[in-house]
């Protein structure tokens, strides 16, 4: 996942806890067992490669500057 960020990647999809018996999206054996495809999990991997998940406000922060034309992509 790490290659995938560091290429520009911004969304993380198919969050599925572990332990929970669920097939997952594409592929029903990866990483659910073993956690690796949980927010705990993602959330910490996002923080060893030194990044910073944003919170609600700061979405909604970001949000509202784009919308005033104070903030472009």
């Amino acid at each position: 996942m790490i290659p995938r960020l560091k290429a520009g990647a911004n969304v993380v999809t198919s969050i599925v806890p572990p332990n929970t018996n669920l097939a997952g999206v594409a592929q029903k054996d990866l990483d659910i067992d073993n956690g690796h495809r949980s927010v705990r999990y993602v959330f910490d991997l996002l923080d060893s490669a030194g990044y910073k998940v944003s919170s609600n406000q700061d979405y909604s922060s970001m949000m509202r500057k784009m919308r005033e034309g104070g903030m472009t992509v």
